[in-house]
């Protein structure tokens, strides 16, 4: 009776314990170089440093300046939603938050990219182990799992929330395997958890395929278990449990579910999903190839991608040996509930694949969900997790033949396969090597018929010389190394059959082949760097800083990248991510009459397109208080005035890969004479129902946005008359600003903040409407006489969602509580 109680630990033998500890020290091993240099930064380039970085950073000052969650990001896109992204950098609350309210991110980066590669290593494993394969088919699976391609390319380009989602699969199919074998509550509320968990993680892309592959799982496991029993009533029980799994999944997720339904309605990524759109990024089928050669196409660890697409997202290696073994469990197992992962892995590659197939046409159509992403090639961590759960059946069949030799003539002709292929690949290594010089000039001959050369953007003839060079030094040591490894594994196959080699010298060939060979290709892509100088307080920001008012930024040149707005508190009219408001995009479009953008995304500060010789209305600029101008060039105009020059301005960004450069340009800082103040008090009210009417209204020359503000709904009386007016604020937080205003006449207090439902306004305590003024930005209708107005952002969504998820926890502790109670009473 006790050990059932100690599910699913009381599975675990002291052998298990045993491999368990070897995936966590060869974890800690591969990680060692971040464990032992841990004020370093991992991965300081990419999405890391863009995003993350910032996001990760602003949370961290905000609570440590206002003891307080920020839900609202006020430092870019001139403010735009925490709460309820699915941006992936923010997953609000995901446990491991809480750790960047207490350290800075550069810390607890390296932190939960090593906790989740262990995580993901060791839930494999007792996954294998409860699909009944041996310790050593299940310590190969994890291995190969935790240190694959899907999981260290993350790391590399600083995924962390896409990486954490995966690392999750093999826990998420754990408990609902648990729930399988064992019909009970407690593994209900497990797989519910589970589920939650890497929902929080916000990269909901992956999400959805997570829970889509796990309901293909689940519909083959319920056919299969109402087609075998007589008594249906277990199948019905199962059903029941999975009613509650989902129920405690809603109850759980309810804090950021509800808010993140909120923000889609009013996101770019809610206009217009067109076929084109979700196929951007499929998986190549020339790509194939990088399933046994992986950086054929180039790696970024050594700034040499080549072939179109993100490494990142079709990176799938997981080791010669167990490409293998999984092949094995696929063909010659004779467990049927192999079966289910060969499905998975038919319709994960069909889907990744995407515009190269009908099939993706298919679930773009009648499948939902699918039309609202892109990138159908992050599906493939699907593809890798099924083939690890064949490659452990696949060493459980090699280890039954071991045992039986009058079953060896199939594996001795499988070994001598094995030594054949091994051995021709090595002998053409020498005669690729030979045809260097020709492979050379066929890589320079590609570089100049395509589009890189042209590029403002391209970088020296030196620079692309020595890549190529790299390029084929890779694919000559990737063949040899294949080679290499197929031969190895087919003597070490046929010595064992011969019984030449002992259990123990086998295995520990087997497994110095399979480390070996994932060490090779994943420690690379493991790496760190001190980012004083990435962050490091330029000429720039120190002139910005000294100005203490309140104010935005355009930087037309990327002299002023994203992650330095929260990291010296500098408000920008751009930014970075990948859920913007589509309303603010469109106003922010008249700036330069951007209507041919894509509505999934607004103009950034490197984009070139985005400049100051573009901006056609100043207008837009001066109502969201753009007090200063970044240009790489002199620009003479009535309203701007040179504020600061600097003809050999110094800075340091990522050339690509690891790689960085510092630059050397002129800079200009320009201040727009015209720029309106944060919060000021108007004249006048024009109401204009229709959103394409308001756009052109504020795109004519006439209108004054200091004089008149549109609405599309008035606040019903129109007798304003003070004229234009500031209004002085008091307090600015994220989640809160306090306006104070005199005011002798009715007026219309505008603030140069965005408009969003959780925003909530309270004129002197009492709570007044809040109307959404040109387009885009947050306004109230005050009567004459003193006003002290309190903005709070506190979305009705966030409350019903938390009130939901509290309740919902509660009632797990009870339950929880409940067990243990009654299990000490037994």
């Amino acid at each position: 009776m006790l050990k059932k109680n100690k599910m699913p630990m009381g599975l675990i033998s002291k052998k298990d314990l045993l491999c368990i500890i070897f995936i966590i020290l060869l974890c800690l091993i591969f990680f060692s170089k971040v464990i032992l240099n841990p004020t370093k930064m991992i991965s300081p380039s990419y999405d890391l440093l863009s995003a993350y970085s910032p996001w990760k950073f602003f949370i961290h000052q905000s609570y440590q300046q206002y003891k307080q969650i920020p839900l609202w990001y006020n430092q870019i896109f001139s403010g735009i939603p925490l709460l309820g992204s699915h941006s992936g950098a923010v997953m609000m609350f995901y446990p491991a938050n809480i750790l960047f309210l207490i350290f800075t991110p550069e810390k607890v980066f390296g932190w939960l990219f090593i906790f989740h590669t262990i995580l993901a290593g060791v839930t494999t494993y007792l996954f294998l182990r409860i699909k009944k394969i041996s310790e050593i088919g299940a310590s190969i699976g994890a291995i190969s799992f935790m240190f694959s391609g899907v999981l260290v390319s993350k790391i590399f380009v600083g995924h962390l929330t896409n990486m954490i989602v995966i690392s999750l699969v093999p826990c998420v199919f754990l408990s609902l395997e648990l729930l399988f074998k064992k019909k009970n509550m407690r593994n209900a509320l497990f797989f519910g958890i589970m589920l939650a968990l890497q929902y929080h993680a916000s990269m909901i892309q992956y999400f959805f395929y997570s829970c889509f592959v796990l309901l293909i799982y689940t519909s083959f496991f319920l056919i299969n278990d109402f087609i075998k029993r007589k008594n249906k009533s277990d199948t019905i029980k199962l059903i029941s449990y999975l009613t509650v799994s989902l129920v405690l999944f809603l109850g759980l997720t309810a804090i950021h579910l509800l808010p993140a339904i909120e923000y889609s309605q009013y996101t770019t990524r809610n206009v217009g999903k067109s076929y084109e759109f979700s196929v951007q990024d499929s998986f190549e089928p020339r790509k194939l190839i990088t399933f046994v050669l992986p950086n054929f196409f180039g790696t970024p660890a050594t700034n040499t991608d080549w072939g179109g697409g993100d490494y990142w997202e079709v990176s799938t290696y997981f080791g010669v040996l167990t490409l293998v073994l999984s092949l094995l469990g696929i063909f010659f197992s004779k467990n049927k509930t192999r079966l289910i992962y060969i499905l998975l892995i038919l319709f994960s590659l069909l889907v990744a694949l995407g515009r190269f197939t009908p099939f993706y046409s298919l679930v773009y159509n009648f499948i939902p969900g699918f039309n609202f992403f892109r990138i159908p090639a992050s599906i493939l961590f699907v593809y890798v997790f099924s083939m690890v759960v064949l490659a452990g059946y696949g060493a459980d069949y090699i280890r039954s033949k071991f045992d039986n030799i009058s079953n060896k003539q199939f594996f001795e002709m499988f070994c001598k396969l094995l030594i054949v292929f091994g051995f021709i690949t090595l002998i053409t290594t020498p005669m690729i090597h030979n045809q260097s010089k020709l492979l050379q000039n066929k890589g320079w001959q590609m570089l100049k018929q395509s589009e890189i050369s042209d590029s403002p953007s391209a970088k020296p003839d030196a620079f692309y010389h020595d890549k190529i060079n790299k390029i084929i030094d890779q694919i000559i040591f990737g063949i040899a190394k294949l080679g290499a490894l197929v031969l190895l594994i087919g003597i070490l196959f046929t010595a064992r059959l011969k019984q030449k080699l002992t259990q123990p010298a086998f295995l520990i060939i087997l497994f110095g082949i399979l480390i070996a060979d994932l060490w090779v290709f994943g420690m690379p892509l493991i790496w760190q760097n001190d980012t004083s100088a990435l962050f490091a307080k330029t000429d720039l920001v120190e002139f910005l800083e000294k100005d203490t008012s309140l104010f935005r930024v355009l930087d037309t040149s990327n002299y002023l990248p994203h992650w330095y707005s929260a990291r010296y508190n500098l408000n920008l009219i751009t930014g970075y991510d990948p859920f913007i408001l589509h309303y603010y995009v469109e106003l922010t479009n008249l700036i330069g009459n951007y209507s041919g953008y894509s509505p999934t995304e607004l103009p950034m500060q490197e984009d070139p397109n985005f400049d100051l010789d573009t901006i056609n209305n100043f207008k837009v600029l001066d109502m969201l208080s753009v007090k200063y101008l970044i240009s790489d060039t002199k620009i003479n105009h009535s309203r701007l005035k040179l504020v600061y020059n600097n003809s050999d301005y110094t800075y340091l960004r990522p050339y690509g890969g690891k790689e960085y450069i510092q630059k050397n340009d002129s800079l200009f800082v320009y201040e727009n004479t015209k720029s309106l103040p944060f919060a000021y008090v108007v004249s006048d009210i024009k109401v204009i129902p229709s959103k394409e009417e308001t756009l052109v209204e504020l795109n004519k020359l006439e209108y004054d946005s200091k004089e008149t503000v549109i609405l599309n709904k008035g606040p019903g009386l129109v007798n304003l008359s003070d004229g234009f007016k500031d209004a002085l604020i008091e307090f600015y937080s994220p989640n809160k600003i306090i306006v104070s205003v005199n005011l002798t006449n009715p007026g219309l207090l505008v603030l140069s903040e965005i408009w969003y439902p959780g925003w909530k306004a309270y004129d002197n305590g009492m709570p007044i409407q809040v109307y959404k003024a040109n387009h885009a930005l947050r306004s109230v209708y005050l009567h004459q006489g003193n006003h002290t107005v309190e903005f709070i952002y506190e979305p009705t969504s966030y409350k019903i969602g938390k009130t939901i998820s509290l309740i919902t926890v509660l009632g797990l502790l009870l339950v929880f509580v409940r067990k243990k109670l009654s299990f000490q009473g037994f």
